[in-house]
């Protein structure tokens, strides 16, 4: 039967290679590359480099995990396959398992990524705001993102697909539009919002963080000389905490998926196991993400 889950996942990720969509959004992606290198903005570099690139292309890879598990329900074949030995729970594991073709994708992104940018130590410098009464600014180096943080982007596309295959799997069919669509608005939105917010720990319970430890947005237009924010540095500790967090939510996310079909000991054993893993990691972060403090900015 593994073999079977195995073999299910290597035709949807096939699928997923193919389909011109997923490259589409590459190519849009590619812009931002383009836009990068050109002006050489170290902001945008950073942002590349931690997987802010991949938004565009893992929620079109989202939609079609979704289309994928949505493909015998649509087509009314549903209770032919709930005949044959290769259930609709196994058939979740191999759609969970196409998942590593979209990490396999990220990650080939990411090589493109240090390729085109050749990242080195320091990205640059930018100046930010550090008094928003008088005007006083810091200069700070933005540091290349560590091994954790690079690795964010693919592992982050891969948890989007094993939530797209829970979803499909708890809900009717024709709700599935409302989490699809309230995620769309999201990426296009919570970026801008939660640059513009303290940090706080809900950058880091999301898939993708910054890193970023600064305070509120200044100001209120971009034309106005405070509209900047105060940041006290790059988070290097947590991005560690955050990749195990990850790990454990993709594993979570599948077994939810898979509890709708089957609830047998060894399922209610991984879901068991995977929440611990996954409130651990959280109350690490929790714990040990950086705050900012007025403090760290130094005199001057």
């Amino acid at each position: 039967m593994i073999g079977a889950q195995a073999q299910l996942g290597r035709v949807e990720g096939g699928r997923l290679l193919r389909n011109p969509a997923v490259w589409l959004a590459f190519a849009l992606s590619a812009q931002w590359v383009r836009s990068a290198v050109t002006n050489d903005d170290p902001e945008d570099r950073y942002n590349l480099l931690v997987g802010y690139g991949l938004v565009v292309p893992g929620f079109v890879m989202l939609l079609h995990v979704v289309l994928a598990v949505l493909r015998a329900r649509a087509s009314g074949t549903e209770e032919l396959f709930s005949t044959v030995p290769v259930g609709a729970d196994r058939r979740t594991v191999g759609h969970a398992i196409s998942s590593f073709a979209a990490g396999a994708l990220g990650t080939l992104w990411l090589v493109v990524l240090l390729v085109a940018l050749r990242p080195g130590d320091v990205l640059g410098t930018e100046r930010f705001l550090r008094d928003a009464d008088v005007l006083r600014w810091n200069i700070l180096d933005i540091p290349r993102p560590n091994v954790a943080q690079l690795l964010q982007g693919p592992m982050a596309v891969v948890v989007t697909m094993c939530l797209g295959v829970a979803l499909v799997r708890w809900i009717p069919s024709w709700l599935v539009v409302v989490p699809l669509a309230f995620g769309a608005m999201m990426q296009l939105t919570l970026a801008g919002l939660w640059s513009g917010a303290p940090t706080s720990i809900v950058d880091w319970l999301n898939p993708l963080s910054r890193g970023w430890v600064h305070d509120g947005w200044f100001g209120c237009a971009q034309s106005d000389d405070r509209c900047d924010l105060t940041v006290s540095g790059f988070d290097r500790t947590t991005p560690w905490w955050h990749a195990g967090y990850l790990v454990a939510l993709a594993v979570f996310l599948v077994t939810v998926a898979v509890l709708r079909h089957r609830r047998d000991r060894m399922t209610w054993a991984v879901f068991g196991l995977s929440l611990g893993a996954l409130l651990m990691f959280a109350a690490a972060q929790v714990i040990v993400y950086e705050r900012f403090t007025p403090l760290a900015l130094g005199g001057g």
